[in-house]
């Protein structure tokens, strides 16, 4: 314990309000300031007032005023005080495209008025960020695939009709259109993409659109090897492998196809061309729960990202057991004792998503978890799904969305399809309710871009 009276904890280690009974009453202020960045079609909406949801600094301004009044309530063991004054301001800052806010408090008190400021100024930013820093559209390009997994679509797919799929050509026009929303990087999906003929020529002319500066795709890798050669020479940037278990019978029984040797070759073909290679598995109980710290180990010789991703109550997916992200963890700290969290700026490097990552010193790889459903990062979310139907989806656990489609198809000029694409953007549900029911996703992930 410290000589020093103002703690906020007793003789006996009990946690008190500091005691201020004997503190002098004084003229007190302060001013927090923080600053949000975002992307360049976020920070015209805020600058130019167009943004959907309203005036976003006018209610960021009440929002962090009134934040400020309730700091008592809100922060544990804070003082109530007579504040005399609060005022949030903002300056924009176009050569950053960021938002700087600046919360004053004024009070004449016992004690500081510090975390008053930094509690509105932090509610004043949290405010405006809940516009969303939607850059990474995921185009799922097929319903169809070559396997048939257990949690997916172990019944096969009805087959669309050819008109009722997006054209590549009407893909790469709204992928413009996206590009002129803020979106820099996109994801090529299914079913499983490469099914599709010409997928090359989708990624080059990707490549070539303003602003896009990153494609990448998620494959099941088992017409991989073959493909490869023509999607890097069109500049595809990474790749994403399915991998649920290092077992061909096991392969079989989750997928019903006798594939597994085409997917690993698929995986070696990768890592031999240099292309970032990431591994995804969903853990299943029953079925490769035995053998996840064997799929974890490939990261230790090969550079490369083994991701385990939590089963997400969608389609078939939603009667199944879900091991959970934080479950996982655990296992592999027991396995590993070194097992820790990477540095953030390292995992940051890998891309822009959900996974959290971890490694043991020496691997020469990483290793990553998505838990939808036992570590929710809604908060942080950056996507939107477009189907193979041209639906566009702003969150994968929600029917709601647009149909651009009909737009394109119906004539609809650029200027029409953009405010499509923006009002999509803008209505992104604050975060999933898996759990609950409260918005089912009753289509299979084959069809939403998994």
């Amino acid at each position: 314990m410290t000589d020093n009276k103002l703690t906020h904890f007793d003789a006996s280690g009990n946690a008190v309000m500091v005691d201020v009974s004997e503190k002098t009453v004084t003229f007190r202020e302060a001013t927090a300031h923080g600053i949000i960045t975002m992307n360049a079609e976020a920070f015209a909406a805020v600058e130019s007032g167009a943004v959907k949801k309203g005036d976003v600094l006018g209610v960021a301004r009440i929002a962090g005023i009134m934040a400020t009044k309730r700091t008592s309530e809100l922060i544990p063991l804070c003082h109530p005080l007579p504040l005399t004054k609060v005022s949030v301001d903002f300056r924009l800052l176009p050569e950053r495209q960021a938002v700087e806010a600046l919360c004053t408090v004024k009070t004449a008190g016992v004690t500081g008025v510090e975390m008053e400021a930094l509690t509105g100024v932090s509610t004043a930013l949290l405010t405006i960020y809940d516009m969303r820093n939607i850059h990474y559209p995921r185009l799922s390009i097929t319903d169809l695939c070559n396997l048939r997994c257990r949690y997916c679509m172990p019944d096969g797919v009805e087959k669309l009709e050819r008109e009722a799929v997006l054209t590549y050509e009407e893909f790469l026009r709204l992928a413009a259109l996206f590009a002129r929303c803020g979106v820099d990087t996109v994801r090529v999906t299914g079913g499983e993409p490469l099914v599709r003929k010409g997928v090359d020529q989708l990624v080059a002319g990707l490549k070539s659109i303003p602003g896009i500066r990153k494609v990448t795709m998620t494959t099941n890798g088992i017409l991989l090897a073959q493909q490869l050669p023509a999607l890097l020479a069109a500049g595809l940037d990474s790749v994403n492998i399915s991998l649920d278990t290092l077992r061909p019978e096991v392969f079989q029984s989750i997928t019903a196809r006798d594939e597994f040797e085409h997917v690993m070759e698929g995986i070696r073909a990768a890592l031999d061309s240099g292309i970032p290679v990431k591994l995804n598995c969903v853990p299943q109980v029953g079925v490769n729960e035995g053998e996840l710290e064997d799929l974890a180990a490939l990261a230790e010789s090969r550079p490369l990202q083994v991701r385990f991703i939590e089963m997400m109550p969608i389609g078939y997916g939603a009667a199944m057991p879900c091991i959970s992200g934080p479950e996982l963890r655990a296992r592999f700290a027991r396995r590993w004792p070194e097992f820790s969290p990477l540095p953030a700026a390292q995992s940051a490097g890998f891309g822009d998503g959900p996974a959290v990552y971890y490694t043991v010193p020496g691997w020469k790889g990483d290793v990553g978890f998505i838990a939808a459903v036992h570590g929710k990062f809604c908060a942080s979310c950056n996507r939107v799904r477009l189907t193979s139907q041209g639906f566009l989806r702003p969150c994968l656990a929600s029917e709601t969305g647009c149909d651009l489609r009909t737009l394109l198809r119906g004539g609809a000029a650029d200027k029409e399809l953009l405010q499509a694409i923006r009002e999509t953007i803008w209505s992104k549900p604050r975060e999933h309710h898996f759990g609950d029911n409260s918005m089912p996703a009753t289509r299979g992930m084959y069809r939403i871009g998994g």
